[in-house]
Formats: C-alpha cells, structure tokens, sequence
C-alpha cells in the first residue's frame, strides 16, 4: 500500500480521526479503551504480535506509517485519513515473500504473511524464489512452469525414499497419494493416480484412502516395508501367512491368507528364547495363594499356574513362555483358570489390568493373552502396548476388533475361564468381569501398584502416531456451537463421557463455526461453561465476525505444541468445519513445528465428504490445509445407523428417544439436557451425533445406540 510522501509521522501520535471511527493515540499501546483499537511498533510482526497480546484477536489491516508499523482492527488508513496514490489493500489482499533459496522465501513468508495460505513458491528469472498466496504473476518469469493448487504433481527418485524427498521438494504443500515403481527402474511419487503409461508392477500397493499390504520374509521385513510402502498410514494388523511370510496392513488380513484358522504350523512356533527355567523336564504347578479376590475380580498370582512359563512379577504373574501368536500354537500348559461367582444375571465384560513387559520381539510389544468361555472358542485378547499398566481387554477375532467379542452373558453361579499365555512379558494383576454399567477400580490391596508410575499430566509419548487415546497424548473436544443446535446435546455427552474417563487429558474448545458463520447460538457460551468451565472460547472477542480469537488458537497451538514436543499425539474430535484447526495449524507452521510431528495431529471428523456439511462449511483452502499438515481421519457418520458408530439421531416419536430424554432428566446434568433439547426440533429431537468422534478417540466401540449410552454413562 503506497503513501503520499505527505503523510506526517506525527498524525501517529495525534487524535486519529475518521467520519467512521476514532482511535486516540493511547489506544495505539492498548492502554485506553477507544472506538478503533490498534497497535504501533517498529516492524511489521512486532506490530501483529503486539495487537494480538492486547486485544487477544488479529488485526484486521497492518500498514507502514513512515518508519513505523500500525495494525488496526480496522483499515489503517480509514482511521488515520491518510491519502492514498491507490485504494487501500484489504487484509485478503495479495502477500508475497521472497528468499534466496526456497527454504528462505518459505521462512521469509512466515514472518511477512503471518496467518496466510502460502499456495506457491516459484523460482524467478532472477535466481530468487518467492512465495506467495496468489498465482505468482507474469511479471515473474518463471523457470519451471508455475503447478497450480489443482494440477497433477509427479517427483521421480531412485528409490522410494528419493522420490518422497524429491515430492517433498517439488510438490510443497500437496498430498502426497501414489507411490510407485517404473518399468525404468525409477519411482515416482504424485498428487494422483499414476497414469497407465506408467508401468507398476507393484499391484498391491494402494495408498490413500484404500487398503495398504506390505510383504516380508519376517516380521521386522513386513514392518518395514510398510513403512516405505504405506507412508503416513497406519499399522493395523501383522501376521503370518501360511506360506511363511508376514503381511502388515492398514486393515484386518483376509482369511484368503489363512492368518488365524490355517492348520500350518509358521516358524513363530519354534522360537527358542525362553528363559532357561522352561528347559527342565519336569515342571511344576504352583499351589494358589491367598488374596483380596471378589465374586468379579480374581488375582492373577491367586490361581495354580505352570511355574516353567508363568513367574511372579510385580505383584502379579509374568508369563515366560514362547510366543504363541498362532491359535494352533497355543497350549494348555500355559492355562490360568479363574472361576467367578455371578451375583446376578447378565451380560459381562472380561477385563483385566496388566501391561505390556519386557518380551524378546522389540518389534511387538507383548500386550495380549488368549481366553476361552465355556461353549465358546479361544479368543486373543489384546490392551495398550505403552508398557504402562491399563484396566482394558479388547477382543480380536478374524480381524474384528471390539470388546463386544469378550462380553459373554452369564446366568447366577459358578462361571469360569481360562486365560493362556500369548505373548512373551505380558505382565497379568488380576481379571474381573465388568457388569454393563460398572467399571472395575484398582484394589488398593495390590501389590502391583507399588510398580506403577504415579499418574502426572507430563507423561511422555514415544513420538510414534497412536491410532487411539493413549497416556502422553491430548483430547481436543472441538464444538462450533452453530448454526445446527445439534452440538447442544454432543457437549453435555461428551461432559459425561469425560466424567467416565478422569485419566484422560484434554481441552474443549467451543464456537468454531465455519468461516461463513458469526455468531454461536445464542445460550451457547454459559450453556458449555456449566459442563466445561476451562473451555476456550473460539469466538471470546470476535463474536459477530467471521474471525477466530486470537488469544484462543494461540492457546490451543501451546498445548499441542507440548504434546507432540514431548512425544504425545493429538486426536482432534472435529465437531464441525475445520476452518479453527486450520488456523491452528498455520501457527504451528510458522514457529516451525515440523512436518513430521504436524502428521501426529488427527483430526477426525463423521461428517467428511464433499457433500457432508462439516466438511463442506469449511473454505476450501482450510480443508485442503488440514488434510495435508495433519493426519485426516474421516469416520462413519453419527447421524445413521448400520455403520461403524453409534447411531446418535432420533425423532422424538422414537420409543428410544423418550427413554433416553427420560434418563437424562434424572443425572446430574438434567437442566443441561432441557435445555439443549429446547433448542432442537422434534425431527431429531434426540441428536448428539457429534460424540462419536470422542468416542472413536477413546477407542470406545461398545456403544451403538442411546439405550446403551445411558447405561454405561448415566
């Protein structure tokens, strides 16, 4: 923006005025409360940053005055009445950068473009690059041809790995969806499915949204080769197949690879590392000792146990023996039996509190034993393999994962199962089995809980990805508490499932509406302050605007910053538009987290498609942003059923919905439930969609329906 010469730096230190607005001079250093607030410094992000830290939003224009810098929540020259050889540049206007290499003009358009979409970077006729947020124009004569925000980007390398560098080079910015090998020898990564001209022989790599299987003679080769083949996607499952190789992949293994029910017996059966007390020949079984056991909880050590694989160890039993990951592998000798009494008829989960201990795989923590039920076959069951002691048992079987699968109906008696040893270093406590609707406490009788780390809000993560909630990581409840009232519901849902989950950390940010939208339902604020009073407050000072708070995504991009630097992941429960998290990234960008630990923030959102409304309230360069820097996650959708959440819409002519509405009016938060279903229609009167994301988090998968969210959680 071009200022007459006339201009005198002293109309800086008098009375600003305007037929619009007036900003005294006081109000410049955000020390007197005026019509126009605004900010003057030295250099143009002093300015920024000192606006921001005075009034706690951004400013909406930033100009040269002589040899200073004014930023102003209005245009700087409405409130100066300067004269202008051209129109004033709006705070969406054109901003470009410049640098020596590509690197510096990236670094340059953080510093000078603060809070903007860097879209290009181009190398000049000059030998400078410049980036900007505009398509860099004519002008500029470019060497490489200019790849806009919408054409196909290849990089080609010797390797995998080179082509990767090589797209991180030549396609900033971009997704990075295929990756493949050339008849010639080379690979090429690209924005898009590589063309057929391209010969891949490399049929079974599907990156992107599909299944992604990775080969190898072992374990380790299968991992690894996952890693070069799937980058960014997520490890789900590794097995053995029956023709001795292992398979690693985004999604559960088909049974076409005789993973689980092929009789063939793998090399994993011979492993000979166990300890040398499993060699003598004859064993022994351990007479069971005394313990504070109850009719659902049993201790481990309380129970006969083989000593030549079971061993004492931390208050529980360790289990020594070889690795039977195979269902043929595994052995009565291993078998720990744990008869229950059953008070009362009904449906029972297993549970147990154990942690993955010190096995002799690196790769594969041991976080899993097999169980069995009368009348019903062997089950893995599986917890967190963090190393830290957990209160959880998720059953697998045939590449379902669910805890549904270990929630047995029991009638009034005697019921008993059988625990077997999997994994070698899984360390048992106890087992208990859990009625719906109750959760099992630790018994301060335990031994074991002189070994557990004490529970801090500083746990260290280990700086790889977690699909789910683990200890180090951090919970963001993101609401836009409009236009849909439907969030009225979803935040006092989630207040219960948080209430559920004392251990967990986390944040609720509220009004991050779309950047369409203004203002947040009218009752919002004090309605989520009673469930939240530690909320963050996207809209604290911009309400009426289409800006966030300044102070609010500054806030919010500390706490992740500290997670991921201390080696946590973030999980987002995106409960509208993106728009908020996209400002959150760009800061994050411009304090120069990295790429890498960017990807450990997953925001996950039901309502993702082109069509879907919080996806499509979100400006297409937000969308495009989130989808790139972070890790995406788009989920089944929470307004239907028969997918893979909980179904958390009804009319009020539902039966479900009447008892759900009559449930709620007898907790703790029954003027809360009034009032958000007061805001609602009868068409989905019952509608608290936007909770199945925390409950993806939280790797929650029990609760499907309302009738089974008001009874683990009311």
């Amino acid at each position: 923006m071009k200022l007459y010469l006339t201009v005198l730096f002293a109309s800086l230190l008098a009375p600003l005025t305007s037929s619009a607005q007036t900003a005294q001079s006081g109000a410049i250093n955000g020390s007197v409360t005026s019509t126009e607030r605004a900010f003057a410094a030295g250099t143009l992000n002093a300015a920024r940053e000192g606006f921001i830290s005075a009034y706690g939003f951004n400013a909406t224009d930033c100009d040269p005055i002589q040899s200073e810098w004014v930023c102003s929540e209005f245009d700087v020259t409405a409130a100066t009445t300067l004269s202008l050889a051209e129109p004033a540049a709006e705070s969406l206007a054109a901003c470009t950068a410049y640098g020596s290499n590509q690197d510096a003009a990236q670094i340059a358009f953080s510093a000078e473009c603060e809070w903007r979409d860097r879209n290009y970077c181009n190398l000049l006729s000059s030998g400078e690059w410049a980036c900007s947020t505009e398509i860099i124009t004519d002008s500029i004569t470019n060497v490489s041809p200019v790849i806009t925000s919408n054409a196909t980007c290849i990089a080609y390398g010797s390797t995998s790995q080179a082509a990767q560098d090589s797209f991180s080079a030549e396609c900033p910015w971009r997704d990075r969806n295929f990756c493949g090998l050339l008849s010639t020898g080379e690979w090429a990564c690209s924005t898009e499915v590589i063309a057929d001209s391209i010969n891949d022989p490399t049929a079974s790599l599907n990156v992107g949204e599909g299944v992604c299987i990775a080969y190898g003679a072992s374990l380790d080769d299968a991992q690894e080769s996952f890693s070069t083949e799937c980058p960014w996607r997520d490890r789900n499952f590794c097995d053995p197949l029956s023709s001795g190789e292992w398979a690693c992949s985004t999604e559960s293994i088909e049974t076409s690879n005789n993973v689980f029910d092929t009789p063939t017996t793998t090399s994993i059966t011979t492993e000979t590392t166990t300890p040398a007390t499993t060699t003598t020949a004859t064993t022994t079984a351990t007479a069971p000792t005394s313990s504070a056991n109850t009719g659902l909880k049993i201790e481990a050590e309380s129970v006969a146990y083989n000593s030549a694989v079971w061993s004492p160890s931390e208050g529980g039993l360790v289990y020594t023996g070889a690795n039977r990951y195979l269902l043929t592998s595994r052995n009565d000798d291993a078998n720990l039996v744990f008869d229950f009494t059953i008070p009362t008829a009904g449906s029972y989960r297993f549970t147990m509190r154990s942690r993955a201990g010190n096995g002799n795989d690196p790769s594969e923590p041991p976080n899993d034993v097999w169980i069995k039920v009368a009348g019903d076959e062997w089950l893995k069951v599986f917890m967190t393999r963090d190393g830290q002691w957990h209160i959880d048992a998720i059953g697998e079987r045939n590449g379902t994962h669910s805890r549904d699968l270990n929630t047995y109906d029991f009638g009034i008696g005697t019921q008993q199962i059988i625990v077997s040893g999997r994994s070698q270093g899984h360390i048992l406590d106890w087992v208990a089995l859990e009625p719906q609707g109750f959760t099992v406490t630790e018994s301060t009788t335990t031994t074991a809980t002189t070994s557990t780390p004490a529970t801090t809000s500083t746990v260290a993560g280990t700086g790889v990805m977690n699909t789910s909630y683990q200890p180090g990581d951090l919970v963001i409840i993101a609401h836009d508490s409009g236009p849909d009232t439907d969030d009225m519901q979803a935040i006092v849902a989630n207040r219960m499932i948080m209430d559920a989950y004392p251990a967990v950390n986390y944040l609720l940010v509220g009004a991050t509406q779309g950047h369409a939208w203004t203002t947040p339902t009218a009752g919002s604020e004090a309605h989520t302050e009673s469930l939240f009073p530690d909320w963050i407050n996207a809209k604290a000072s911009t309400s009426g605007t289409t800006s966030f708070d300044g102070t609010s995504v500054i806030t919010v991009a500390d706490r992740i910053e500290q997670t991921l630097g201390n080696g946590g992941t973030v999980h987002i429960a995106e409960g509208g538009p993106s728009d908020f998290t996209a400002e959150v990234l760009r800061l994050l960008q411009s304090r120069g987290v990295s790429a890498t630990n960017l990807k450990r923030i997953r925001v996950v959102q039901h309502s993702a498609g082109t069509t879907a409304w919080n996806e499509q309230q979100t400006s297409s360069t937000n969308i495009a942003l989130v989808k790139t820097a972070s890790t995406w996650v788009p989920i089944a959708n929470g307004n239907v059923g028969g997918n893979a959440t909980a179904d958390f819409q009804e009319p009020a002519s539902s039966s479900m919905c009447q008892r759900f509405m009559s449930s709620a009016s007898g907790t703790q938060y029954a003027s809360q439930w009034a009032w958000a279903y007061s805001t609602i229609d009868d068409a989905r009167k019952c509608d608290q969609s936007d909770s199945v994301e925390l409950l993806y988090i939280l790797n929650e998968t029990s609760t499907k329906t309302f009738d089974q969210f008001s009874s683990r959680y009311m």
